[in-house]
């Protein structure tokens, strides 16, 4: 994986301020982001470290990944799980998002009303990400959107055969339905659905989530083989994780 500019994909561009408030209104970015309570998160990962440790390497990669979406040029939502603690959420992820439950049964209807949510607040791109891969980037999140001007859809698509990002630029609810949630079958069920209905879906850059010891090693290659800001948040993302890890 090459360097993909800074820590936050930005070289300090500056926006003139109407366009970026016109951006926000029409850029909806939609975060899944889950509490880290033991046994509730990286359950793969627990069976290997334990519930409490994997939760706290949950809770570094959220935090690393909701640091690098602020300030972006769209309105962000934090959609969170399970729907009961928005309190607790606020108190560990601050005020300044916009948080609302996830609803629904599986990850595929709890996606949908996430888009139709955003959809129905005006936005005419919504881009979703989670919060498992910590070698996303806004850049990434900008390019994303970008391509929405031009396809129906865009997906960022994981080592592990799940994507880490889904954009539509409108509700295309069959790409919700019929998928092995969880599985390695994930993207490609997704993509063949999109063919089945004729949506022009551009594919990003192949990342990989942190799920299992496997995915931690991949971490450590990748923050010794970058360079700049992006290794260096990948480095501190690393120290982290190997200082809560059983030795």
């Amino acid at each position: 994986m090459g360097e993909r500019a800074d820590l936050f994909g930005d070289r300090f561009s500056i926006i003139p301020l109407e366009k970026n408030l016109a951006m926000r209104k029409s850029n909806v970015l939609i975060v899944f982001v889950k509490y880290p309570a033991p046994g509730m998160v990286k359950t793969r990962l627990s069976r290997s470290i334990g519930a409490g440790p994997a939760s706290r390497i949950y809770r570094y990669l959220a935090e690393s990944v909701i640091s690098r979406i602020e300030g972006g040029c769209y309105r962000a939502m934090l959609f969170y799980s399970p729907p009961g603690r928005g309190k607790e959420f606020r108190t560990w992820l601050g005020d300044e998002f916009e948080f609302r439950p996830q609803r629904g049964g599986d990850l595929g209807a709890r996606l949908r009303r996430a888009f139709l949510t955003a959809f129905k607040c005006g936005a005419k791109r919504v881009v979703a990400i989670g919060t498992d891969s910590p070698s996303l980037t806004r850049r990434d999140i900008r390019a994303a959107f970008s391509m929405l001007n031009t396809r129906q859809c865009v997906i960022g698509p994981c080592l592990d055969g799940g994507y880490y990002l889904l954009g539509m630029n409108s509700l295309h609810e069959a790409l919700f339905r019929g998928i092995d949630w969880g599985t390695e079958k994930v993207v490609v069920q997704t993509l063949a659905e999109a063919r089945k209905i004729g949506i022009d879906c551009a594919l990003m850059e192949q990342l990989f989530d942190v799920d299992t010891m496997e995915d931690i090693y991949r971490l450590r290659q990748a923050a010794r083989g970058l360079r700049g800001k992006t290794a260096s948040a990948l480095r501190r993302l690393v120290r982290e994780i190997d200082a809560i890890l059983p030795q």
